[in-house]
């Protein structure tokens, strides 16, 4: 099904996925998360209530969970939640986006631990479930 939406998508502007050369470049270039799919998981994490679920995937495979506190959301001006590790206290998460250009940026992840010096950058989001 994700596939298939994926292909409408990516034919919608102008791209086969099946024959186009430049294709699989582009995807490898920017783990490619289209405009949509940011766009979707901004608004799901726009609508979170503190202490609602979050499970991501980054771009690189990596699984992040917990649950969202401190929410700071200002419409299509920027987003930054910072996400609870439901396996360990001591870990947190920051994803931070900013509209630009009249579009929101990929999805940025940082990890923080109990005792690091500073925010530690992990990648962007590909995937995202939140839920109240």
């Amino acid at each position: 099904m994700r596939v298939k939406q994926e292909n409408r998508r990516l034919e919608t502007e102008g791209i086969d996925p099946v024959s186009s050369t430049s294709f699989f470049k582009d995807i490898d270039r920017l783990g490619e998360i289209s405009q949509t799919t940011i766009n979707e998981a901004v608004d799901s994490l726009g609508n979170l209530g503190l202490g609602d679920s979050v499970r991501g995937t980054l771009n690189d495979g990596t699984t992040i969970e917990g649950t969202a506190s401190p929410i700071d959301y200002t419409p299509t001006e920027h987003l930054r939640v910072e996400v609870e590790s439901v396996d360990d206290s001591s870990l947190r998460y920051e994803l931070l986006s900013h509209y630009k250009s009249g579009k929101w940026e990929p999805i940025r992840v940082r990890r923080y631990r109990t005792g690091d010096d500073d925010w530690i950058p992990r990648g962007v989001i590909a995937e995202i479930h939140a839920s109240g």
